[in-house]
């Protein structure tokens, strides 16, 4: 399940990751929001990329230290969510 933002309250918790897509021959990563179920597993993520924001420059400043730790994460792929999962909106 693709999810947007608005279902975070839904789910335990979130992280960024790096996302993979395969388009043809064009390989295209991501930093997602990855929503994750009570087990641990992805369950939901952002339909597009995603860019830092904060309301102040120090928030700025968090989230894309946030995002960068998506680095030091696998990368992930439609095949790390479960066939109950994956579809859109």
């Amino acid at each position: 399940m693709k999810t947007s933002r608005k279902r975070r309250d839904d789910l335990c918790h979130w992280n960024y990751r790096l996302y993979r897509e395969q388009f043809g021959d064009v390989t295209e990563i991501t930093i997602r929001e990855v929503y994750y179920d009570a087990s641990g597993r992805p369950s939901g993520i952002t339909e597009r990329g995603v860019g830092p924001m904060g309301e102040s420059p120090e928030e700025l400043r968090e989230d894309m230290a946030m995002m960068m730790s998506a680095f030091e994460l696998p990368i992930i792929t439609d095949a790390d969510f479960s066939e109950a999962s994956k579809g859109t909106e």
